[in-house]
């Protein structure tokens, strides 16, 4: 009884992710394990610690703009992960690239919402690697109907600029004001899908099964 009860509610938060994402052409991909953005050399495992994937994307016939879907279950309700990767301008200045590209995100949030501005708005969770300058975040505090009920909602969205020079990397993040997660949002963003990071799943179903004691090879 209870795995039939649990498999209804990942069907039922699945939809509700789906429901979340961008109005424009979109392909839903069937994917079982870890999903490769090949031009990015990106994983989108099935599991980012306790978050389980729920859909997959791509926005484009070459598989350059992905995304997918995370949820975590909380005793409060449920916290859900959008990643976008896509291709950020190879040309031009990049800082300005930023702006705009933030601009953009914050424009259809507040256009789907019908909001005025965020509520905070700073530099975006720091990642390795990355350059500070290049990380946006803006949080908005709304109303409105997740996973079936009109509740107040707490929607982030952090954005980092030329990750690898050439990708955009985009988060949204919403949750109802009464989930306590701490530290989930950066522990996702900091281990989960990233250009150039492989998935500790994907790595092991590449890896070939060795016998006990074989040595490993060293690198040279």
């Amino acid at each position: 009884m209870n795995m039939i009860r649990n498999a209804s509610i990942i069907v039922a938060l699945a939809g509700a992710a789906a429901a979340l994402q961008p109005a424009s052409a979109q392909k839903s991909v069937e994917a079982s394990g870890p999903y490769r953005h090949s031009a990015a050399a990106a994983d989108f495992p099935v599991r980012v610690g306790e978050f389980r994937r729920a859909d997959v994307y791509e926005y484009d016939d070459k598989g350059r703009d992905v995304s997918a879907s995370y949820n975590l279950v909380t005793p409060e309700g449920r916290m859900l992960i959008t990643v976008y990767i896509y291709p950020a301008a190879a040309e031009g200045d990049r800082t300005e690239q930023c702006s705009r590209e933030f601009g953009n995100v914050k424009g259809a949030i507040q256009e789907q919402h019908g909001v005025a501005a965020p509520a905070e708005e700073g530099p975006a969770i720091a990642v390795p690697g990355t350059n500070r300058d290049r990380g946006r975040r803006a949080v908005y505090r709304l109303n409105l109907r997740f996973d079936g009920e009109v509740r107040a909602v707490r929607s982030e969205a952090h954005l980092y600029c030329h990750v690898g020079g050439d990708w955009f990397v985009k988060y949204r993040v919403s949750a109802p004001v009464a989930v306590t997660a701490p530290g989930a949002v950066e522990t996702f963003i900091r281990t989960g899908p990233w250009p150039g990071r492989s998935s500790a799943e994907a790595v092991a179903r590449l890896e070939p099964r060795r016998g006990r004691g074989t040595p490993l090879p060293t690198q040279r």
